[in-house]
């Protein structure tokens, strides 16, 4: 399975070797269009610039919680409906109330391979049409 090509992604992770490997799967593998941030607060204003289709954050990011950052988010028209994909090595049971959250559409475990990054991001985001030009 396959994403549909075209979507707009924003991945945003302070983890330099993780974004390069995200991006160029998501371009080479699916075709999509990535925009990449290295801090949360720098995730949230290029999404409020331009809402992306889908968003891949890491939960653990330095500068901000996973849990502030996907409620900032949620309150901001532009962005509530946005899903956000979490990447995680974090053990499930830590990670309940994130699945409460209404635009969490699902977790990929770190680490993850490249080539399977594609189809777990299509489940995840399947059926959501890509950005209008």
């Amino acid at each position: 399975m396959t994403t549909p090509p075209g979507l707009r992604l924003l991945v945003i992770d302070d983890e330099p070797d993780i974004i390069e490997v995200t991006r160029v799967s998501l371009e080479l593998l699916g075709g999509h269009s990535v925009i990449t941030a290295s801090s949360a607060r720098q995730g949230l204003i290029l999404a409020q610039d331009a809402p992306p289709d889908a968003e891949l954050m890491d939960v653990n990011l330095a500068d901000m919680s996973a849990m502030e950052a996907i409620q900032a988010l949620g309150t901001s028209p532009a962005t509530a409906a946005v899903p956000v994909i979490l990447f995680t090595g974090e053990h499930a049971d830590a990670l309940a109330p994130l699945r409460e959250q209404p635009n969490v559409a699902g977790f990929i475990g770190k680490p993850f391979s490249a080539s399977s990054l594609g189809a777990q991001v299509a489940e995840l985001v399947q059926g959501r049409p890509p950005v209008a030009e």
